[in-house]
C-alpha cells in the first residue's frame, strides 16, 4: 500500500512533538491522589481531579497531594480521604517521576493505608527518587475549604520557606580547606539570595515599600 507523504506530514509532526514532550521532565500522579498545590500555587478547583501530569523544570519542586476515593458498599458508596502529603524534591529537568504506593482495593484496605500513607517518589524505571515526604498533621472536626498553603506556612513547610538548593560540589581535586571556605561563603550568601527571591516575587507596591525601608536604614 502506498501512502501519500502529504497525508503523513501531520502525523509525523504530531509524533515529533510527542517525542520532544516525552523527553522533558514531568510528574505523573496516579489516582486516586489529587494535586492541590504545585510549587506553592493552588490548582483551580475545576482542574483538581483532571490534572494528572505536570512539567518539571530543573530545580526544586513541592507537591501537595491528597488521597480521595470512593468504594462501593452494597447499594451505598463510601467516600474516604486522607491527610495531605507533602513531597519535596529537586530535579535536573529530564526526569519522568510518579508517586508509587500499594493501591487499596477495599474501604478497609484504604483505612489501613491512610494510617501511614506509605508512598514514595520513583523514576521511569521504578527506582526510588530522592525526596522528602511528609504527611500533614490531622485536623479534627469538619474540614471545609482548608487553606493548605496557610497550614504549610504555619508548619514551616511551605515552598517559599524551604532552604535554597545547595551549590554544586566542587571538583575532586579541590583541597579540604578550599571546600570549607566555599561552604562558609555559600552559607553567608543564602540570606541575600533568599531576599532576592522574595523581592522578585513581590508586587510593585511591596517592592516600593521595601525600597523605602532600605533607604531609611542607611
Amino acid at each position: 500500500m502506498r501512502l501519500s507523504i502529504k497525508l503523513l506530514l501531520p502525523f509525523l509532526g504530531w509524533f515529533a512533538s510527542f517525542c520532544v514532550a516525552a523527553a522533558d521532565g514531568h510528574f505523573t500522579l496516579p489516582r486516586p491522589y489529587v494535586i492541590y498545590l504545585f510549587d506553592g500555587a493552588p490548582l483551580k478547583k475545576q482542574l483538581l481531579s483532571e490534572t494528572r501530569h505536570l512539567p518539571l523544570a530543573a530545580g526544586r519542586h513541592q507537591l501537595v497531594v491528597r488521597f480521595e476515593n470512593s468504594y462501593k458498599n452494597g447499594n451505598d458508596t463510601d467516600l474516604i480521604a486522607g491527610e495531605p502529603v507533602v513531597v519535596d524534591f529537586t530535579v535536573k529537568g529530564d526526569e519522568a517521576l510518579t508517586l508509587a504506593f500499594d493501591y487499596p482495593r477495599t474501604l478497609r484496605a484504604a483505612e489501613d493505608f491512610l494510617q501511614t500513607q506509605s508512598v514514595k517518589l520513583v523514576d521511569a524505571s521504578g527506582k526510588a527518587f530522592p525526596a522528602e515526604i511528609k504527611v500533614m498533621p490531622k485536623k479534627d472536626g469538619l474540614q471545609i475549604g482548608r487553606d493548605y498553603k496557610e497550614e504549610l506556612m504555619a508548619l514551616g513547610w511551605s515552598y517559599d520557606s524551604l532552604p535554597l538548593p545547595e551549590e554544586p560540589s566542587q571538583a575532586a581535586a579541590t583541597t579540604t580547606a578550599t571546600r570549607a571556605q566555599s561552604t562558609v561563603a555559600t552559607s553567608e550568601n543564602k540570606p541575600l539570595e533568599a531576599l532576592k527571591q522574595w523581592y522578585m516575587k513581590a508586587d510593585p507596591a511591596t517592592r516600593k515599600a521595601f525600597q523605602h525601608w532600605i533607604i531609611s536604614q542607611q
